[in-house]
């Protein structure tokens, strides 16, 4: 039968016991005695920090620390003992395994600086901004991300869409609703939805929406306008208008050609 050469925790001697699955012994015993079986005990720690030499062949050094699944294995331990070093806690200086945080990458949004001048130029004059910056791939192989910032404003029945990519301005919508009249009352026909936009949250109307041709009034050219809305680029904002009225404002990609569009949620007409 195959034989395992262990090494006694309590003489510092060497064992033989059969080869088998499960935890092996650390200690000898009557029916498999080791090399110092009767003498007196050694300094383990001593002997188990450094390389044993048994039927010719190398034992991998042991380490002193509980077995991993032992209930004083604990994450202040580091494992460099396991690897030729002494046992010690984590993060001391000079310790392979100390712990360390992730390096904080800053990334540089250029068009950040222009929705911060637009905000400057249109607060004073009494409009309310609202807006949002970040990063997204620009596809068609491009490595780099496109750096974007976006600024929706409102003012009484007036309301602007700013959009910057890469420090340049892609997008600029100005439109005209007064939220405290009805779609009628600003001029609007009849809507034909099928679903009450009032009755519905900011998911569920982008749900309703993405990937659909719209209609919507444009109280401005006293005329309708449509487009089609794609599925990724789709937003809806909440923007104050004065006192205790807000607009909703749709901002999308209109993936039949016509770039950003935006509208007032209650001008909305037709879906599909």
């Amino acid at each position: 039968m195959p034989m395992k050469t262990l090494q006694c925790r309590d003489h510092g001697g060497t064992f033989k016991v059969v080869a088998k699955r499960g935890r092996p012994p650390v200690r000898c015993a009557t029916e498999h005695p080791c090399t110092r079986a009767g003498k007196k005990p050694v300094d383990t720690a001593q002997i188990m920090s450094k390389a044993m030499v048994a039927d010719g062949k190398k034992v991998r050094r042991q380490s002193t620390l509980p077995r991993e699944g032992s209930a004083l294995r604990t994450s202040k331990w580091c494992k460099c003992d396991d690897q030729g070093g002494e046992p010690h806690e984590k993060g001391i200086e000079g310790c392979r395994y100390a712990t360390r945080g992730a390096p904080v990458v800053v990334r540089h949004n250029p068009s950040i600086q222009f929705a911060g001048q637009t905000r400057e130029m249109l607060e004073p004059l009494g409009w309310m901004l609202t807006g949002r910056a970040g990063f997204e791939p620009l596809g068609d192989g491009e490595e780099e991300d496109a750096a974007w910032a976006e600024v929706t404003a409102t003012r009484g029945t007036e309301s602007l869409f700013f959009r910057w990519v890469n420090g340049k301005i892609q997008a600029q919508v100005y439109s005209l609703w007064d939220s405290e009249k009805t779609a009628v009352g600003n001029g609007a026909p009849k809507s034909r939805l099928t679903f009450d936009p009032d009755q519905m949250s900011d998911a569920e109307l982008v749900m309703a929406i993405s990937g659909q041709p719209v209609t919507w009034w444009n109280r401005l050219g006293r005329n309708n306008e449509k487009a089609i809305v794609s599925k990724e680029k789709v937003n809806i904002q909440h923007n104050f208008t004065g006192g205790n009225e807000s607009a909703r404002m749709v901002t999308f990609v209109d993936i039949s050609g016509g770039g950003f569009r935006s509208f007032h949620v209650d001008a909305l007409l037709k879906v599909g």
